[in-house]
C-alpha cells in the first residue's frame, strides 16, 4: 500500500508541474516586435510650439512636423516596436540607422500626453539628446 501511495504522489506531482509548466510558456518571446499602434494616427505639440504628426501603420511610423521651425520635414518608412505598459498607454521606439537617430515615445492616451527621449544624429559630431513632452491634440484609429 505504501508503494502505491508514493507512486500516487509521484504522478500528482509530476502532472502538476506538467500542468504548471505548460502555463508558464507564453507564445510571447520577450524582445519580439509588436505594433500595436498600426492604424493610429496622432498630432501632439511640444511645449515650444512645435507639432508633429505621427501615423503608424505595417510595423512602420511615418512622421512630418506640422508646426514650427522643421514644419514640412519629416521620414517615413521608420520600423518601430512597441510595448503596452498600462491601458491605453504605450511604449515606442525606433531607430534610424542612415540618420542616425534612435528615439522613444510614452504615449499616454487616457491622460493626452506624449513624452521623447532620444539620441539624434548619434555617434557624429552634430549629435544631441531630446528629452520633451507635449500635448497630445487628436488621434485618429482605423475602426
Amino acid at each position: 500500500m505504501k508503494y502505491f501511495t508514493q507512486l500516487y504522489f509521484q504522478v500528482a506531482l509530476i502532472s502538476l508541474f506538467t500542468l504548471f509548466s505548460n502555463y508558464a510558456q507564453a507564445e510571447y518571446k520577450f524582445g519580439d516586435p509588436e505594433y500595436l499602434l498600426d492604424g493610429t494616427v496622432l498630432y501632439y505639440q511640444y511645449q515650444s510650439g512645435d507639432a508633429v504628426r505621427v501615423q503608424f501603420a505595417d510595423g512602420k511610423a511615418r512622421y512630418e512636423w506640422v508646426a514650427g521651425p522643421k514644419k514640412g520635414s519629416g521620414d517615413e518608412n521608420i520600423p518601430y516596436n512597441s510595448r503596452q505598459i498600462d491601458e491605453n498607454v504605450y511604449l515606442v521606439q525606433w531607430l534610424q540607422k542612415e540618420r542616425p537617430d534612435f528615439l522613444t515615445l510614452h504615449i499616454d492616451l487616457n491622460r493626452r500626453v506624449i513624452f521623447s527621449s532620444g539620441i539624434m544624429r548619434y555617434g557624429t559630431a552634430e549629435q544631441f539628446v531630446v528629452f520633451d513632452g507635449g500635448i497630445i491634440q487628436g488621434v485618429q484609429t482605423e475602426e
